[in-house]
């Protein structure tokens, strides 16, 4: 019975050897992932987006908004990476765009650029009130030593008796 158990096993394992290795075998090795799928930039500013598992050398047509075709594409490494920097104009509207990298043989990935005005102030803060600040500061120390040094003196003069 044990010996009949083990033929049965090993004609299974065969039989699903037989029938999924070809298909295995004829599988996409090149399947495109993206990086970081979603992301946030303010007007006006540039975000890189990198994918991998292209086709080594293969040329991507990035295309966002409304099927638009940025004018530059990019060029997958030897390992099969793809990174492009897309811009978006100081004037482009608020909302979340799709962004799409197509491969002349991998497939397409998607990436989702979510345009926000309000990331858009990167300034510094203007320096003006903490210079007041300091100045006063400044001249209120130096008033306060020269009050000290006037009590000193008239006390010396008081205690000297004159």
């Amino acid at each position: 019975m044990l010996k009949k158990a083990s033929i049965i096993a090993g004609a299974a394992l065969a039989l699903g050897l037989a029938l999924g290795a070809p298909a295995a075998a004829m599988a996409d090795p090149y399947a495109p992932v993206p990086g970081e799928q979603t992301q946030s930039v303010a007007p006006g500013a540039t975000v890189t987006l990198t994918t991998a598992g292209w086709l080594p050398g293969e040329l991507i047509t990035i295309t966002y908004p409304d099927s638009f075709t940025l004018a530059a594409s990019t060029t997958t490494t030897a390992s099969g990476s793809g990174t492009s920097a897309v811009s978006f104009a100081t004037g482009s509207s608020s909302g979340t765009f799709s962004v799409v990298f197509t491969g002349a043989t991998s497939g397409t990935v998607s990436f989702s650029v979510t345009v926000d005005p309000a990331l858009a102030y990167t300034g510094t803060p203007d320096p003006t009130p903490y210079l007041w600040l300091g100045g006063g500061l400044a001249v209120l120390g130096a008033a306060a030593i020269v009050t000290v040094v006037a009590v000193r003196r008239q006390n010396a003069k008081e205690s000297a008796g004159v």
